[in-house]
């Protein structure tokens, strides 16, 4: 999250994302859509967007605000294991970059 955010997210095998009030320990947010266990996050840099992977085989991007789902990245071909935000070069939110089992590494813009 950003500097001074008071927001934890986390990811589990009960195939959801939570964002959570670090200071008083609330749920702010439960994030469902994956069909299987989440197991990487990413923050993007303007810390609005949380993207997560999942043995599902997809992407998912999740607005932190609102909690609800912005976009499905699909492509990889077995459970994603990574997945990481570049900076922004400018209007948007930068380039994610994702890591699968099935042996690929995939670029979205």
């Amino acid at each position: 999250m950003r500097p001074g955010d008071r927001l934890l997210v986390t990811c589990s095998d009960d195939e959801t994302v939570r964002i959570w009030d670090a200071h008083s320990g609330q749920t702010l947010h439960v994030l469902s859509g994956h069909s299987d266990g989440v197991g990487c996050l990413a923050t993007s840099p303007d810390g609005r967007t949380v993207a997560s992977g999942s043995r599902d085989t997809t992407l998912r991007l999740w607005d932190v605000e609102s909690g609800t789902e912005m976009l499905t990245l699909e492509g990889h071909e077995d459970s994603v294991g990574t997945v990481s935000w570049s900076p922004s070069t400018g209007a948007g939110e930068g380039t994610i970059a994702s890591g699968s089992r099935d042996g690929t590494v995939r670029v979205w813009d």
